[in-house]
Protein backbone atom coordinates (compact mmCIF):
# COMPACT_ATOMS: atom_id res chain seq x y z
CA UNK A 1 0.00 0.00 0.00
CA UNK A 2 1.30 3.33 -1.09
CA UNK A 3 0.78 6.87 0.68
CA UNK A 4 1.88 10.45 0.30
CA UNK A 5 3.36 11.52 3.42
CA UNK A 6 1.53 14.37 4.62
CA UNK A 7 0.21 15.74 1.55
CA UNK A 8 -3.72 15.69 0.59
CA UNK A 9 -3.30 17.87 -2.07
CA UNK A 10 -1.28 15.96 -4.28
CA UNK A 11 -2.70 12.76 -3.09
CA UNK A 12 -6.35 14.31 -4.09
CA UNK A 13 -4.83 15.57 -6.78
CA UNK A 14 -3.82 11.83 -8.16
CA UNK A 15 -6.90 10.37 -7.21
CA UNK A 16 -8.96 12.63 -9.40
CA UNK A 17 -6.23 12.07 -12.43
CA UNK A 18 -6.12 8.12 -12.03
CA UNK A 19 -9.50 7.29 -14.67
CA UNK A 20 -9.67 3.59 -12.71
CA UNK A 21 -11.47 6.01 -9.13
CA UNK A 22 -14.96 7.17 -9.75
CA UNK A 23 -15.14 8.72 -6.22
CA UNK A 24 -11.82 10.39 -5.72
CA UNK A 25 -11.10 11.21 -1.61
CA UNK A 26 -7.96 11.02 0.56
CA UNK A 27 -7.96 8.82 3.55
CA UNK A 28 -5.30 9.33 6.34
CA UNK A 29 -3.60 6.60 8.00
CA UNK A 30 -1.55 6.60 11.03
CA UNK A 31 1.66 4.53 10.30
CA UNK A 32 3.90 2.99 12.06
CA UNK A 33 7.30 2.65 9.83
CA UNK A 34 8.76 -0.20 11.76
CA UNK A 35 12.15 -0.79 10.31
CA UNK A 36 11.93 1.35 7.24
CA UNK A 37 14.10 1.48 3.92
CA UNK A 38 14.29 4.42 4.69
CA UNK A 39 15.92 6.65 1.22
CA UNK A 40 15.82 9.84 3.11
CA UNK A 41 18.50 8.52 4.90
CA UNK A 42 22.00 8.32 3.92
CA UNK A 43 22.67 4.69 4.69
CA UNK A 44 19.97 3.04 2.91
CA UNK A 45 20.70 5.23 -0.24
CA UNK A 46 24.34 3.97 0.16
CA UNK A 47 22.25 -0.04 -0.72
CA UNK A 48 21.17 1.49 -4.03
CA UNK A 49 23.95 1.38 -6.78
CA UNK A 50 25.67 -1.88 -4.87
CA UNK A 51 22.28 -3.19 -5.70
CA UNK A 52 21.66 -1.99 -8.96
CA UNK A 53 25.15 -3.69 -10.13
CA UNK A 54 23.72 -6.56 -8.79
CA UNK A 55 20.98 -6.65 -10.58
CA UNK A 56 22.53 -5.70 -13.68
CA UNK A 57 25.31 -9.04 -13.37
CA UNK A 58 21.65 -11.02 -12.91
CA UNK A 59 19.90 -9.76 -16.04
CA UNK A 60 23.07 -10.02 -18.15
CA UNK A 61 23.45 -13.72 -17.18
CA UNK A 62 19.78 -14.53 -17.31
CA UNK A 63 20.35 -12.90 -20.98
CA UNK A 64 17.16 -10.75 -19.85
CA UNK A 65 16.39 -6.57 -20.42
CA UNK A 66 17.11 -4.57 -18.05
CA UNK A 67 14.24 -2.27 -16.73
CA UNK A 68 13.41 0.99 -16.89
CA UNK A 69 12.18 3.87 -15.45
CA UNK A 70 9.77 5.59 -17.93
CA UNK A 71 7.58 8.50 -18.37
CA UNK A 72 3.76 8.01 -18.43
CA UNK A 73 2.02 10.16 -21.15
CA UNK A 74 3.33 14.03 -21.84
CA UNK A 75 4.88 13.87 -18.35
CA UNK A 76 8.54 14.26 -19.20
CA UNK A 77 9.51 15.44 -15.91
CA UNK A 78 9.81 12.36 -13.27
CA UNK A 79 9.46 9.15 -13.80
CA UNK A 80 6.03 7.91 -13.10
CA UNK A 81 6.34 4.06 -14.37
CA UNK A 82 9.48 3.22 -12.19
CA UNK A 83 10.09 -0.46 -13.16
CA UNK A 84 14.27 -0.48 -12.50
CA UNK A 85 13.66 1.31 -8.80
CA UNK A 86 11.36 -1.44 -8.11
CA UNK A 87 13.27 -3.93 -9.33
CA UNK A 88 16.29 -2.54 -6.92
CA UNK A 89 14.43 -2.40 -4.26
CA UNK A 90 12.62 -5.94 -4.44
CA UNK A 91 16.00 -7.07 -4.76
CA UNK A 92 17.42 -5.17 -1.74
CA UNK A 93 14.15 -7.11 0.04
CA UNK A 94 15.45 -10.59 -1.24
CA UNK A 95 19.02 -10.28 -0.28
CA UNK A 96 17.82 -8.92 3.32
CA UNK A 97 15.69 -12.20 3.70
CA UNK A 98 18.14 -14.88 2.12
CA UNK A 99 21.13 -13.10 4.82
CA UNK A 100 18.65 -13.73 7.42
CA UNK A 101 18.27 -10.79 8.35
CA UNK A 102 14.20 -8.94 9.57
CA UNK A 103 12.55 -7.49 6.84
CA UNK A 104 11.05 -4.68 6.24
CA UNK A 105 8.18 -3.18 7.50
CA UNK A 106 7.74 -0.21 5.28
CA UNK A 107 9.92 1.95 2.51
CA UNK A 108 9.94 5.72 2.15
CA UNK A 109 11.52 8.08 -0.41
CA UNK A 110 11.38 11.38 -2.09
CA UNK A 111 9.92 11.67 -5.75
CA UNK A 112 11.04 14.79 -7.52
CA UNK A 113 8.19 15.28 -10.10
CA UNK A 114 6.18 18.05 -12.47
CA UNK A 115 7.70 21.48 -13.99
CA UNK A 116 9.95 23.63 -11.92
CA UNK A 117 8.02 26.74 -11.21
CA UNK A 118 10.85 28.79 -12.48
CA UNK A 119 14.28 28.55 -14.04
CA UNK A 120 17.05 26.69 -11.93
CA UNK A 121 14.31 25.61 -9.03
CA UNK A 122 15.66 22.41 -7.15
CA UNK A 123 11.24 22.09 -6.41
CA UNK A 124 9.27 20.26 -8.34
CA UNK A 125 5.24 21.20 -8.82
CA UNK A 126 4.38 17.82 -7.91
CA UNK A 127 7.35 16.26 -5.00
CA UNK A 128 6.08 14.43 -2.46
CA UNK A 129 7.21 11.37 0.14
CA UNK A 130 5.94 8.33 -0.51
CA UNK A 131 5.61 5.62 1.83
CA UNK A 132 5.02 2.13 1.20
CA UNK A 133 4.07 0.18 3.88
CA UNK A 134 4.95 -3.95 3.34
CA UNK A 135 3.08 -5.19 6.16
CA UNK A 136 -0.97 -4.12 7.19
CA UNK A 137 -0.11 -3.97 10.67
CA UNK A 138 2.05 -1.28 10.40
CA UNK A 139 -1.27 1.07 9.70
CA UNK A 140 -2.36 1.84 13.44
CA UNK A 141 -5.96 3.68 11.90
CA UNK A 142 -7.28 5.01 9.41
CA UNK A 143 -9.41 8.53 9.42
CA UNK A 144 -10.77 10.94 7.18
CA UNK A 145 -8.41 13.95 7.24
CA UNK A 146 -10.34 17.57 8.52
CA UNK A 147 -10.38 20.45 6.36
CA UNK A 148 -7.97 23.02 6.40
CA UNK A 149 -9.08 25.88 8.57
CA UNK A 150 -6.73 28.85 7.54
CA UNK A 151 -8.06 31.01 10.28
CA UNK A 152 -5.83 28.53 12.42
CA UNK A 153 -2.36 28.00 13.03
CA UNK A 154 -0.70 24.90 12.47
CA UNK A 155 1.78 24.31 15.49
Amino acid sequence: MYFWENNYDRALEWAQKNPKIKNPSVLGAVIDLGRCLDFLDTRYLKLLLPTYEILKDLMNCADAEMPENKNIGSDSHGYLRRNLDCSVIQLIHQREKKNGKTPYDSVRGVFWEGDAPYLNLGFREKNHNQISVRKPNSIKGYFIPRNRDDDWCIP
